[in-house]
C-alpha cells in the first residue's frame, strides 16, 4: 500500500508519521532538509521503532544553540534519548543536487486495517 502525503492530507503528515512510528518495526527516511526545531515526536512514538535510518541532504541544528525556547529543549532530549538508544543511523548523503523526500514502514505491528508497510 503507497500513501501519498501533502499539507492537503487529512490528517496531516505529522500525525500519519508519529502513528506509523508507534506502530513499531523499522523505518527508512530520506529527506532532503531537516530542523531540529521542527521536530516534535513524542517518547511514545518512538518507543516502539527497532531501526531508523536516516539519510539527509541537510540538517539545520539552530535548536543547539542557547537561542531555543522550553518547549524547543523538552523535544531535542526526547530526540536526543532516541539517538542515544542505539536505534538510530544517519547518513548525509554529501551530494549538492539530491533533493530525496520519502519514508518506508517496514513490520508494523498490524491493527484492524494497517498495513504492513507503507511508504510515504
Amino acid at each position: 500500500m503507497n500513501i501519498l502525503l501533502d499539507e492537503e492530507t487529512n490528517p496531516g503528515p505529522r500525525a500519519v508519521i508519529g502513528a506509523l512510528l508507534a506502530a513499531g518495526g523499522h523505518a527508512d527516511i530520506a529527506v532532503s532538509h531537516v530542523r531540529l526545531a521542527a521536530i516534535d515526536l513524542t517518547d511514545l512514538e518512538m518507543a516502539g521503532v527497532l531501526s531508523c535510518r536516516i539519510l539527509l541532504d541537510r540538517l539545520d541544528a539552530h535548536l543547539l544553540t542557547d537561542r531555543g525556547d522550553t518547549g524547543d529543549v523538552v523535544r531535542f532530549r526526547a530526540l536526543l534519548r532516541f539517538v542515544e538508544s542505539g536505534r538510530v543511523e544517519i547518513r548525509s548523503a554529501g551530494v549538492a543536487a539530491w533533493v530525496p523526500d520519502f519514508s518506508i514502514y517496514r513490520e508494523l505491528r498490524q491493527s484492524r486495517d494497517g498495513p504492513e508497510a507503507v511508504c510515504l
